[in-house]
C-alpha cells in the first residue's frame, strides 16, 4: 500500500496478533482481568482491565477488597526514524 500511495497504513490483523502475542508473553499478568484490542488501518488501540491490592495502604484498609484499574493506549501508523 505505501509503495503505490506513500500512505503508512496499520494491518489491522497482524497488528491484532501481535498485540496479543504481547500480552500473553507478560511474565506476571495474575492481576489482569480483561483486554480488548481494536485495530484499524490507521491505529491500534489496547484496552485493559485488572484488579490491584493495595499493598502498603493495606496496613490502614485491612479489610478492603481489591479495586479495579482500568487503562487504555492508542497508536497510530508512522514512519521509523
Amino acid at each position: 500500500y505505501y509503495r503505490d500511495t506513500s500512505q503508512l497504513r496499520l494491518d489491522p490483523a497482524l497488528a491484532e496478533e501481535l498485540a496479543v502475542q504481547n500480552l500473553e508473553a507478560q511474565q506476571d499478568d495474575r492481576a489482569l482481568t480483561d483486554a480488548r484490542i481494536v485495530a484499524t488501518p490507521e491505529e491500534i488501540t489496547i484496552s485493559a482491565t485488572g484488579q490491584v491490592d493495595f499493598t502498603l495502604l493495606r496496613i490502614f484498609m485491612a479489610d478492603e477488597e481489591p479495586f479495579s484499574v482500568s487503562v487504555s493506549a492508542t497508536a497510530d501508523a508512522r514512519r521509523s526514524p
